[in-house]
């Protein structure tokens, strides 16, 4: 330990710029520093050596300061900074400290630092602010460095595994190619984390691996994007390889997905996303990887338009990706014989290529894009608007080309205030229309450019569809087996200056490039399907370009997204047609749909009585409780199950036709769930008994006029207890039902499946088993729905004398309080999970649940809430319902209908404010309920050993209420809600639902349930208004949960 440095200076004359004179400056001022020279410093007159090297230093300064500039480098390379593990892995970034802007007395220095994969530095350069700007603009600088960029971790060139042959070193270009521009097709593909079980360092380290050894063997097959342009007519396939950059960024994928600014996208592509032409010596596959602080991935391509249209580039990163997944009969081998289809020609004529055609178009300016959603909704209101006798089913491509070209023009024509004509093109495939066809691993461009003349005066939809849907018709298989073979050349550039023929400066331009039906959303590298797919461009810049649109899928595949270019000015007008406006939404977040102003109306279809298939034995006619049922109070488990329609191939029209298809399905399968499930289909008789009567299930049917997507970025959860049949929390007395359905069908052919079914009967468990099943028998899974055991009065048995006080509402009667209620959703994500475990992890509890992290913390809060409002230290009772099915030994099947659940409790006093003492003291209640006590509780006594562990309970509050505060807590978390699957796929979203805000009695309540990843907790909370206002404002809580966010998306302000 201690200093052992020695500085090498090395004087630079001002004429000695070049960068190699510079390096041989500094090794040989460094070399001075060898062993000779360390010996010499070593001993009793070291430090007289040290210093006489130093002041010859100084000398070469005397005299010259003020002509000499000074720049210390310090380097922290090869240090293992980078090694350093505490036991939680190794470092995902290393970095020494600095503050970005002081004044201070100071000297330019610069401290040279590794990156994480230690083949690449990082910098930092301190210098004058006015010097700072300066070097910020340097083009030599940024031509090799990133300014304050999400930290890179590499750059390298990935090269094909196996060599090219010589035979296909040289891959000629085809016309087609010639046609278009030598620009670079940009595509991002965001995946969520979906490896929750593995540590993000190590996923993230090994996916790294997978994925440039992929790559590598991609090359292999996709050559000539491994090589680099060799001029106009070809490309040197040289095997130099995919330039390759990885990144990160140190916030979650959810989040940077809600920032609605789009040039942050631009950020994850290798280079900076201008179109930069492609020219002699360019790469042709560039490619950024970049891991997000979640765990979640983004890979970002740049491919060259000269090799690769949108098909073929969608083609070389499905094959990636199968290569990936070790799937690779997935990844067929492409062909490279677009020359020999469309022969190239050296006498190519400039003025047939893309550019040349529309080049007095070209406008240099200020230019904006902006993304514009189309969802299913819109698309099928634009078809009903568009469809006409000539064009009776218009493509969503058509509508929403027609619908943005006559916005556009209405934008020309309010600036101008000219009357122009506007020439709308296409660029349409040919390898489907050809005849016979092209194969769709072709490489290359095949692309052909159609083009509508359309006046000023023809503006209206249909019409605007019909002139799109005749010139697409003329690229036919006769034209496309024309311009094939050595004439094919001549026949293309006829047809390109005959649409230049219909140009002159009184016309608009207006360029489309459809990439929809592509399947970049079935892009999968093995860790589940894009969230999102886009082209990435710069939001705002000062280019010469022409008025552009890309239109890509949406995720669900039947929704158009548009990324429009146009003039900064003209940028305006658009933003605020209210056409436009009236079916697309503006740079939303691809997680989400914003919804200003919405109303939802449920509209009931119809109520009936669903009976069971057959009728219910007389012996099993009277259904007896236990006494666990008679325990719990009489009120109704509710619970809603969200489904998106899957069946996106079906028509707009037929939507109607499907709902009454399933609608009829699900009354089938439930009247014979009903046969299983009996008791559900009777009437309670009394407080001991069930009246299995086949009266049947209260079973209703309804409709909302909204999209389910939208319908689930209400951020108003009370919406959703209106897809139940009835008012929630309603007790069951005698003659009330056992069961009550709702099925809510949307206006995208989304549902919603909402049922109440009677506590009595059903513990949460008992409920998801009823409709698991329900949903098996809809999906004629008849095997995945076994035969329920309704035993429970045999193994914990009912007793006339069980004691109102040792119930549930006995129990919690003097912590009732009459008031206004409310209703928070809070969700903890996966990542607000590990901190908590990670901050409340003691040697007592080494391993924490989620459940019991979660009910630490809002029990936390939740006692602060209340000590704030009144200033009273109080002690707070937390209870949570415990399971015995799994803890019982023999264990109690899973498909055992009743009340399987007992109460632990935990009494925390003030001062006991802790974390990791709340988890402890949870844990030891929970653990209470051992085999020895469900044995206990078992046979004709067990009654009264419950009565006992529940008054038990009950002192630890007697005689001092008013200083004491009671939660209590239920948990559905595992139970499987998020797998039942009627047939149309898992549930997007599943919830309990509560009246947001009521007068009523009622205790503080919590229901914990699994999110849809089934790694975080989705926490229904239930407090006194005035608490509830204060739990909303407390900063320990929202450090880790996020208040009533969409289902669908995390809000981020």
């Amino acid at each position: 330990m201690g200093n052992f440095l020695c500085m090498a200076a090395a004087l630079v004359k001002a004429n000695e710029t070049g960068l190699d004179n510079l390096v041989c400056h500094l090794r040989k001022a460094i070399r001075k520093a060898d062993g000779n020279f360390v010996t010499a410093l070593q001993g009793d007159g070291g430090w007289l050596k040290f210093s006489e090297y130093i002041k010859e230093i100084g000398k070469e300064w005397n005299g010259e300061a003020g002509e000499i500039d000074f720049i210390g480098f310090t380097s922290w390379s090869n240090f293992g900074l980078y090694e350093i593990d505490f036991g939680w892995g190794k470092p995902t970034w290393v970095t020494r400290t600095a503050s970005t802007k002081s004044e201070a007395v100071f000297m330019n220095t610069i401290a040279l630092m590794d990156t994480k994969m230690g083949n690449g530095i990082e910098t930092w350069v301190f210098l004058e602010e006015q010097h700072m700007v300066i070097l910020e603009q340097n083009q030599e600088l940024l031509a090799f460095g990133n300014l304050e960029r999400s930290p890179l971790i590499s750059k390298e060139f990935i090269k094909p595994t196996s060599p090219t042959p010589p035979h296909l070193r040289t891959h000629m270009l085809s016309f087609l190619d010639q046609f278009l521009p030598s620009i670079y097709v940009p595509m991002v593909l965001f995946y969520m984390d979906q490896e929750r079980s593995i540590p993000v360092a190590a996923s993230n380290s090994r996916r790294s691996q997978l994925l440039k050894e992929s790559l590598s063997e991609t090359l292999t097959l996709f050559y000539p994007l491994a090589g680099r342009i060799k001029d106009h007519l070809s490309i040197d396939c040289n095997d130099e390889g995919a330039y390759y950059v990885e990144a990160r960024v140190n916030r979650p994928l959810r989040e940077f997905l809600n920032l609605t600014d789009s040039p942050y996208v631009s950020q994850l592509l290798p280079a900076e996303p201008t179109w930069t032409a492609t020219t002699a010596g360019g790469y042709i596959a560039m490619i950024q990887v970049t891991t997000f602080a979640c765990g979640g991935i983004a890979i970002g391509a740049f491919l060259s338009h000269v090799i690769a249209d949108g098909p073929a580039a969608t083609k070389f990163i499905s094959s990636w990706a199968a290569l990936t997944h070790k799937c690779g009969e997935e990844a067929p081998c492409p062909n490279f014989d677009a020359s020999l289809v469309f022969p190239p020609s050296v006498a190519y004529p400039r003025e047939a290529t893309l550019l040349a055609l529309f080049s007095r178009f070209v406008k240099k300016g200020k230019w904006k894009s902006r993304r514009i959603i189309f969802d299913a909704s819109a698309i099928a209101a634009l078809k009903a608007k568009t469809a006409s006798s000539s064009v009776p089913d218009p493509t969503r491509v058509e509508v929403v080309s027609a619908l943005l070209s006559k916005c556009i023009k209405a934008t020309f024509k309010a600036k101008s205030d000219i009357q122009k004509s506007t020439l709308i093109t296409h660029t349409v495939n040919l390898r489907q229309r050809a005849r016979p066809q092209i194969p769709k691993h072709s490489m290359g461009n095949f692309l052909c450019l159609a083009a509508a003349l359309v006046t000023a005066k023809e503006t209206e939809l249909d019409n605007l569809v019909c002139h799109l849907r005749k010139e697409i018709r003329k690229i036919d298989a006769d034209l496309i087996t024309a311009l094939q073979g050595d004439g094919g050349l001549l026949k293309y550039c006829e047809y390109m200056k005959e649409i230049g023929k219909g140009t002159n400066d009184n016309i608009d331009i207006i360029l489309f490039s459809s990439w929809c039906n592509f399947g970049l959303y079935e892009i999968d590298f093995g860790w589940g399907k894009p969230t999102w797919g886009t082209c990435a461009t710069e939001s705002k810049s000062e280019i010469g370009m022409v008025n552009t649109i890309v239109l890509m899928d949406t995720k669900m595949g039947n929704g158009v997204e548009a990324r429009v270019f146009l003039e900064e000015q003209h940028m305006v007008m658009l933003e605020q047609n209210q056409e436009l406006l009236a079916f697309g939404i503006l740079d939303q977040s691809p997680l989400n749909l914003k919804v200003e102003k919405m109303v939802m109306e449920v509209e009931i279809v119809s109520k009936q009585l669903i009976k069971p298939t057959s009728s219910t034995p007389h012996h099993l006619t009277t259904h007896k409780l236990s006494f666990l049922d008679q325990f719990v109070p009489s009120s109704y488990v509710s619970m809603v199950f969200f489904y998106v329609n899957q069946e996106t191939s079906i028509p707009p029209a037929d939507i109607i036709a499907s709902n009454s298809m399933r609608s009829q399905l699900l009354k089938e399968s439930l009247s014979q769930t009903l046969t299983l499930f009996y008791p559900f289909a009777g009437r309670m008789k009394d407080h001991l008994s069930i009246a299995c009567n086949d009266e049947g299930a209260y079973y209703v049917e309804a409709r909302v006029n909204l999209p389910l997507c939208v319908f689930l970025n209400l951020p108003d959860s009370s919406y959703v207890s209106q897809l139940l049949p009835e008012s929630n929390w309603t007790e069951t007395s005698a003659g009330s039902y056992i069961a009550m359905i709702q099925v809510t069908t949307f206006a995208c052919g989304g549902i919603a499946i909402g049922a109440f079914l009677s506590h009595v009967i059903a513990d949460a468990p008992a409920a998801t088993t009823f409709i698991s099943s329900w949903a098996a028998l809809t999906r004629k899974c008849g095997e995945e729905a076994p035969c329920p055991k309704f035993d429970a009065s045999f193994i914990f048995p009912q007793s006339a004398a069980y004691p109102r006080e040792a119930t549930f509402l006995g129990m919690v009667n003097p912590f009732v309080k009459k008031g206004i209620w409310q209703s928070r959703r809070i969700v903890f994500d996966a990542s607000a999970i590990a901190s908590l475990k990670g901050k409340t992890t003691s040697s007592s509890v080494p391993y924490p649940t989620r459940v019991e992290v979660v009910s630490a913390l809002l029990s936390k809060c939740i006692t602060a809430a209340s000590k704030a409002k009144s200033d009273i230290q109080k002690s707070t009772l937390i209870t949570h319902s415990v399971n015995l099915r799994q803890r019982a030994r023999p264990q109690i099947p899973s498909f055992s209908m009743g009340n399987f659940v007992c109460l632990a409790a935990a009494l925390v006093t003030a001062k006991e404010t802790e974390l990791d003492n709340m988890v402890c003291h949870l844990r030891k209640a929970i653990r209470k309920i051992d085999i020895d006590l469900i044995t206990a509780l078992q046979g004709d006594g067990g009654w009264l050993k419950y009565c006992e562990c529940m008054k038990e309970i009950g002192k630890a509050s007697d005689g001092t209420n008013d200083k004491i505060d009671f939660i209590v807590f239920s948990s559905w978390c595992n139970m499987g809600v998020y797998e039942i699957d009627f047939g149309w796929g898992k549930p997007t979203w599943v919830a309990c639902a509560p009246k947001t805000k009521s007068k009523t009695e009622m205790v503080n309540m919590v229901f914990l349930m699994d999110t849809k990843m089934g790694n975080g907790i989705e926490a229904w909370v239930y407090l006194e208004e005035q608490h509830m206002a204060m739990l909303e404002q407390n900063q320990e809580l929202l450090a880790f949960g996020i208040l009533e966010q969409s289902p669908l998306n995390l809000i981020v302000s």
